[in-house]
């Protein structure tokens, strides 16, 4: 499943990209894309866990989720709960609240700081998700030091924690050998 959401978004901002070039996404181009990656992942997970099964999928360009839980992004760049219902103190209402957490996912393209890509791992390690998802930039010296290091630490946790490598951003543009790759 991850797999394909990953490269389903990858062609999607890939598209975008080149659209991109031509002035269609204003400001910081590859910092725009980032964040049009992160919601389409995030989209295509709203598909795949339905609000009505009580499923909620939260992000930072998301805010249909604000008024009850008061923010559209929890720690994560991606966070999918699925929602239980207590009456309120008075009896007059339910209120909702977290009643499990299937995922948490972080996207991380820092090409060479291996430290700000520990920083978000680590958060990934602390949560209570049922699975947990890295994604890092592919090619050079983090993905090397990434699978000498991250695969380990993943292989040692209670949670099913995946590492994905996919092509940095500034590469999206005109790049027609884009892929995804999945370790767990």
């Amino acid at each position: 499943m991850i797999k394909k959401v990953l490269s389903d978004a990858l062609r999607a901002c890939q598209e975008l990209a080149l659209k991109g070039a031509g002035g269609e996404i204003e400001g910081n181009f590859h910092s725009k894309l980032s964040q049009y990656w992160i919601e389409f992942i995030a989209s295509d997970f709203r598909a795949k866990f339905p609000e009505a099964e009580g499923y909620r999928v939260f992000s930072k360009g998301y805010d249909k989720h604000r008024s009850m839980y008061k923010m559209n992004e929890f720690l994560f760049d991606i966070t999918v709960i699925k929602a239980g219902w207590i009456p309120s103190a008075s009896g007059s209402t339910s209120l909702e609240y977290p009643l499990r957490t299937l995922w948490h996912i972080e996207s991380e393209f820092q090409s060479n700081d291996s430290k700000a890509s520990i920083v978000d791992f680590g958060k990934l390690l602390m949560s209570a998700a049922e699975n947990k998802l890295m994604i890092l930039p592919s090619g050079g010296k983090i993905e090397q030091w990434a699978k000498e290091n991250l695969t380990r630490i993943a292989s040692e946790q209670n949670a099913a924690v995946q590492l994905a490598f996919v092509p940095h951003p500034a590469t999206w543009q005109g790049n027609t050998e884009l892929f995804v790759r999945v370790v767990s």
